[in-house]
């Protein structure tokens, strides 16, 4: 193909990702998340305190995510996190260590707390809200209760959507973050639509053509865990939505007749060729769709088509092969 050159920015798209140790993450803000503190002050037995930040934009963590459990290292706590402030549990926490960070959800540590009726079953974040509110009533403990935790919405976090009727599986409130990676994606474009060419009107081609792309790929992930018995993560599950812009490039065919060649060719034929240009494509989760501009260079009799080298419109239906 001559005098033709096209220069294209590579964005790509994928779906639900399943590794269970991610690299380095950008949270988005407003994550609520907690760490324990062993209280240095407390003369009798060991406790611990819960210490709760809220996740700026693009706060960089390390995110450790395997089937019974979801660990969130910051990269630069005072950096990327704004401290809300630190509720007194009086109970021992030596679970969490390392300067992890946790997700607050409503299955976080059953049965641990002991504040009212110790028998009671207890979530993480009944206690924040029980123990705020009980502290911002005396004068004495006022001062360690932050007016942020005061304007959380704990019934937002409360929120947890039955798996099933039994409610034997329970999920949590997500984790939202972003991720950037790059991505080979194969494209099928089952319509393309072609413009006026002299007489010729407008018309839709569903020849056959398989192509491949590659570019840098962003994501938006939410990652609910999954409690089940005696609140026990027992999984999760995640919600993507992605957007690419990605060069590509593949094979086609070209169904050439009297009516879409100049000069007119006697029989009818089909001959082989080459697509090129770029796809835009939505993903939310394994769902890829999308819009491509391209342009198709047939061989042989092909150089007589009227379409030859002439920019064409397609649906783009995307697989990814690299998660």
């Amino acid at each position: 193909m001559k005098n033709i050159r096209i220069t294209l920015l590579a964005l790509v798209l994928g779906s639900c990702a399943s590794t269970t140790t991610l690299d380095y993450e950008k949270l988005d803000k407003g994550n609520i998340l907690y760490k324990t503190i062993e209280d240095e002050s407390s003369d009798e037995e060991r406790t611990h305190d819960i210490v709760l930040y809220e996740s700026k934009p693009k706060a960089l963590v390390k995110l450790e995510l395997t089937e019974d459990g979801l660990n969130i290292k910051p990269h630069d706590l005072k950096r990327d996190f704004d401290s809300l402030g630190l509720i007194k549990t009086e109970t021992d926490l030596t679970r969490d260590s390392e300067g992890k960070l946790k997700l607050v959800d409503a299955h976080a540590y059953p049965n641990s707390f002991g504040w009212k009726d110790s028998g009671a079953k207890v979530d993480l974040i009944a206690f924040i809200e029980n123990q705020m509110l009980e502290q911002s009533k005396d004068p004495d403990k006022r001062e360690i209760v932050s007016s942020k935790i005061m304007m959380l919405d704990f019934d937002a976090l409360k929120k947890k959507k039955k798996l099933s009727e039994d409610e034997d599986f329970k999920q949590s409130v997500p984790l939202r973050y972003s991720r950037n990676k790059m991505v080979l994606q194969t494209l099928t474009i089952p319509f393309k639509i072609r413009g006026k060419q002299g007489n010729v009107p407008s018309t839709v081609a569903t020849n056959f053509n398989a192509g491949i792309a590659y570019g840098h790929q962003w994501n938006l992930i939410q990652t609910y865990p999954i409690y089940g018995e005696a609140e026990k993560m027992v999984g999760y599950e995640q919600k993507q939505f992605s957007f690419s812009a990605a060069p590509f490039a593949g094979l086609t065919t070209m169904a050439l007749s009297a009516k879409n060649t100049d000069p007119d060719i006697v029989t009818d034929q089909t001959v082989m060729g080459y697509s090129i240009g770029v796809a835009g494509v939505l993903t939310f989760n394994r769902l890829n769709f999308g819009l491509a501009l391209g342009i198709d260079h047939g061989f042989g009799n092909a150089n007589d088509w009227i379409y030859q080298d002439k920019i064409w419109t397609g649906i783009v239906i995307g697989l990814d092969l690299i998660k």
